[in-house]
């Protein structure tokens, strides 16, 4: 959006579109896949995964609706040891999600404050689903930057049977040893200008400074 992209040059971030189809540059910062509903080819997840193997950063964001089709960057995904849960998240809790909308989650930021300088503000995860990682991989570092409450649930069929409630990662770091980084999203909506205003340009600034 234009306002996240003012506040990227605000931030000293200039930021530029880039195609998978050719090495990508040596300088980028951080690549942003911002909710993919195509599957990258084989080619380019080659691509992806050379950039990250010379200690590149990838920052994704994912949509419930279409991740389960996205298998060539979910085999990369697995690579780093994440997998994607593929129902639409609610919190229970409303301390923790937007009156009146159970799947608007808002979940605590302390981790997330932590790891960008930002403090005192709200970060809201819409439509968010869930991340799950594989703590048996040696090589590989995770760092849970958002996740829901305890309360947490989905709905398991169209009449609204709700499953039990638990615990939900929905934003994660996974650092592999002498190699890269990705940042995984598990929310389509934390990018958008609607998103963004609900919580007084607390995703925005977030963003800019974890990138």
């Amino acid at each position: 959006t234009e306002a996240l992209a003012d506040l990227l040059e605000l931030s000293n971030l200039p930021a530029d579109w880039v195609t998978l189809s050719k090495k990508l540059p040596d300088d980028a910062g951080a690549i942003v896949m911002n909710v993919p509903i195509t599957d990258i080819t084989e080619n380019e997840a080659k691509i992806l995964e050379d950039y990250l193997s010379g200690g590149g950063k990838l920052v994704l964001t994912t949509s419930h609706t279409y991740i389960s089709s996205l298998k060539n960057l979910s085999a990369l995904l697995e690579k780093y040891g994440m997998t994607a849960e593929t129902n639409e998240l609610h919190e229970s809790n409303s301390a923790y999600f937007y009156p009146g909308y159970t799947h608007f989650i808002l979940p605590a930021t302390d981790t997330l404050s932590q790891l960008c300088g930002v403090e005192n503000h709200y970060f809201l995860t819409s439509s968010a689903h869930a991340i799950k990682t594989n703590a048996s991989l040696e090589d590989v570092r995770y760092t849970t930057i958002l996740q829901t409450t305890t309360g947490a649930y989905y709905e398991k069929n169209e009449e609204g049977e709700k499953s039990e409630k638990a615990q939900y990662s929905i934003a994660v770091s996974a650092v592999k040893k002498d190699e890269g980084e990705i940042i995984w999203f598990a929310a389509p909506n934390i990018l958008t200008d609607e998103d963004n205003t609900l919580t007084g340009g607390g995703n925005y600034s977030y963003f800019s400074a974890l990138l």
